[in-house]
């Protein structure tokens, strides 16, 4: 619902709040509990993760990680879709030759 308000133009509508809210809600806490369970119960013989600052050094590298991230996202949500196209068509070929099949 919020990405087609986006698509249409409307990026100042509530629902595409709403669902940035609950995604970085939800990331946050994905994040946070992984590396509270890290810290609680860290692997045996693993070393500890050493977790860098470039984060407070500004916003260049996490722009140009997510910049990066981008041609990964396309290509997997096209194999995504291609996989599901071939579900989809292999499910209706499978039905279309039950349908052949008199009992």
């Amino acid at each position: 619902m919020g990405w087609s308000a986006v698509l249409t133009g409307r990026v100042k509508d509530p629902i595409v709040g709403r669902d940035v809210l609950i995604g970085m809600t939800c990331g946050f806490w994905v994040v946070a509990l992984s590396r509270a369970l890290d810290a609680i119960h860290p692997s045996a013989g693993a070393t500890p993760d050493q977790y860098g600052l470039e984060p407070l050094l500004g916003c260049a590298q996490p722009w140009a990680l997510t910049v990066g991230a981008v041609p990964h996202s396309v290509r997997d949500s096209l194999l995504f879709l291609f996989l599901a196209f071939l579900a989809a068509r292999g499910a209706a070929q499978c039905l279309a030759g039950l349908r052949r099949i008199h009992f």
